[in-house]
C-alpha cells in the first residue's frame, strides 16, 4: 500500500463532490463496477486500500468508563458525601462526555451498580436476592434525607432492581412493583428545575416510561427535562425512543414533537434536535419512516455535524446511515423505500466530509444504553466485527475511486484519493 506521504501534492486536494469522487450506489450493478479487466476485486480486497485510524476504545468508552468506576468505587468506600458533591457538581456545569452522555448521570448509575448487580445476578440464578444491600442505601438515605444526589442513586438502585425482576426468569413472587413504587416516592417530591438537576429530571423520565409509557406523563415529564439541559443529544434520543409506542394511536405524535424540539433549540442544534428525535425510532419502526421529513433530517445532519464535530458522533451518524437505513430485500412499500434510500445516501457525505478515524464498536451492531454499564475491555471479536463491517460499507460506497488501484485516505481534512503506484 503506497504511503500517504508519497503523493504530497494530492494531500492538499480532497474530493470533488462533482468530478474526481462520483457517486454511485448500485449495488445489483455492484460485481461489474468491481471488475478489473478478467478478475474481479472482491469488497475485501478493496478494503485493503483504505487508510483510517481505527480506535479499539474510543475516549467516549474510557470516559463512560472512567466515571462509572469513579460512581461505583466512591460507593464502596463509603464516600457518599464526595460523591453527592461530584453529582451536583457534574449536573450545575452539565458536565458530559466527549459523545455527551451526561457525568453525573454515569456516577449516579456507577454507585448503584453493584446493588443491582446482586440483585440481578440472584434472580438469574432463581435464587431470592439478599435486601441487605438495598436497605444499606435506604439506612445511608435516613442520615442524609435532604441531599437529592443520595436520593437519585437510592431511586435508580430501585429502578434498576425492578427492572432486573421484570427480566428475570421463572419469578413465581415478582416484586418489580414494589421497587417501583419506591423509586416514584423518592424521586416525587424532588423538583429538578429548582435543583437545576437534569440528571433527576432525567430519572424521572425513566420511570415514567415504566409506570404510565401509555399516557401524556412521560411527554410532560421530558418537556421538564429537555429545557434544563437542550445541549444534550442523549435526552433528546431517549425521547425520541419513548414516544415510539405512540406511533400506532398517534401516527404525527413524534413528528410534532421532533418539529417542535427543534424549533425551541434552533440556536443550538439548528434542525439537529430533530434527527435526535427521530435517530432510533427510524431504526426501530416502520410507522416513523411514515411521518419524517427527509429534507429536514438531512438538514439536521449537517447541523449536528457541524456544530458537534465530534469523532463518536461522526461515527453513529454514519453507522446509522450504512447499517440502520441500509437498502433490505425484504420489501417495503415504495415511500418507506424512498425514504430509507434517501437517509442511506447520506452516508457518503459523512463519510468523505467528517470521517477521521473509526470507532469499531459503533459498528458493531451492538446495542448500547448511553448510561449502561461500560466494558471494561471492548470484546476483540467485536472490534474486528465492527472494522469489518465499516471498512466493507467505506469500499463498496467508493468502489469507483477503489477498483483501479487506487487508495483512499482519511484525514482532519477530508478524504483523499491516491493514485496506484
Amino acid at each position: 500500500m503506497p504511503s500517504i506521504f508519497a503523493y504530497p501534492h494530492l494531500l492538499f486536494t480532497p474530493f470533488k463532490r462533482k468530478a474526481d469522487m462520483p457517486i454511485r450506489h448500485q449495488p445489483p450493478a455492484m460485481l461489474n463496477r468491481l471488475r478489473k479487466g478478467r478478475r474481479a476485486l472482491d469488497v475485501d480486497t478493496l478494503t485493503q486500500r483504505i487508510i483510517l485510524p481505527s480506535l479499539a476504545v474510543a475516549d467516549e468508552d474510557l470516559a463512560r468508563l472512567s466515571l462509572w468506576e469513579t460512581g461505583r468505587a466512591m460507593a464502596r468506600q463509603d464516600n457518599w458525601d464526595e460523591l453527592a458533591q461530584m453529582i451536583i457538581s457534574a449536573d450545575d456545569a452539565r458536565l458530559t462526555t466527549p459523545g455527551g452522555v451526561d457525568e453525573a448521570s454515569l456516577l449516579a448509575q456507577g454507585a448503584q451498580s453493584d446493588v443491582v448487580a446482586a440483585h440481578a445476578e440472584a434472580l438469574q440464578d432463581g435464587v431470592p436476592p439478599d435486601p441487605a444491600a438495598i436497605a444499606s442505601f435506604e439506612e445511608i438515605l435516613n442520615e442524609v434525607p435532604d441531599n437529592h444526589a443520595i436520593a437519585l442513586v437510592v431511586a435508580l438502585a430501585h429502578l434498576n432492581i425492578g427492572r432486573a425482576w421484570l427480566a428475570a426468569p421463572d419469578t413465581t413472587t415478582p416484586q418489580h412493583h414494589r421497587h417501583f413504587k419506591r423509586a416514584a416516592a423518592l424521586l416525587a417530591p424532588l423538583d429538578a428545575e429548582e435543583l437545576d438537576a437534569p440528571s433527576v429530571a432525567a430519572a424521572q423520565c425513566a420511570l415514567a416510561e415504566i409506570m404510565s409509557p401509555e399516557s401524556d406523563n412521560v411527554i410532560e415529564a421530558y418537556q421538564r427535562l429537555l429545557p434544563l439541559d437542550a445541549h444534550n443529544a442523549v435526552h433528546l434520543r431517549a425521547f425520541g425512543r419513548a414516544l415510539v409506542h405512540t406511533l400506532a394511536d398517534d401516527p404525527q405524535k413524534l413528528e410534532q414533537q421532533a418539529r417542535d424540539m427543534a424549533e425551541r433549540t434552533q440556536c443550538i442544534w439548528g434542525q439537529g434536535a430533530y434527527v435526535w428525535i427521530y435517530l432510533d425510532a427510524l431504526a426501530q419502526s416502520r410507522d416513523a419512516m411514515k411521518t419524517v421529513d427527509t429534507s429536514v433530517f438531512v438538514r439536521g445532519l449537517r447541523d449536528i455535524l457541524e456544530r458537534k464535530p465530534d469523532q463518536h458522533v461522526t461515527n453513529e451518524l454514519a453507522a446509522f446511515c450504512a447499517i440502520a437505513m441500509a437498502p433490505t430485500e425484504a420489501a417495503l412499500p415504495r415511500d418507506l423505500a424512498r425514504t430509507k434510500g434517501i437517509l442511506h445516501e447520506n452516508l457518503d457525505w459523512i463519510l468523505s466530509e467528517h470521517l477521521q478515524e473509526l470507532h469499531p464498536m459503533v459498528w458493531s451492531q451492538t446495542p448500547r444504553d448511553p448510561v449502561g454499564a461500560p466494558r471494561h475491555a471492548a470484546q476483540r471479536a467485536l472490534v474486528a466485527q465492527g472494522r469489518k463491517t465499516a471498512l466493507r460499507v467505506i469500499a463498496r460506497r467508493f468502489a469507483d475511486q477503489l477498483s483501479d488501484g487506487s487508495t483512499i485516505a482519511f484525514s482532519p481534512a477530508g478524504m483523499y484519493r491516491l493514485p496506484a503506484m
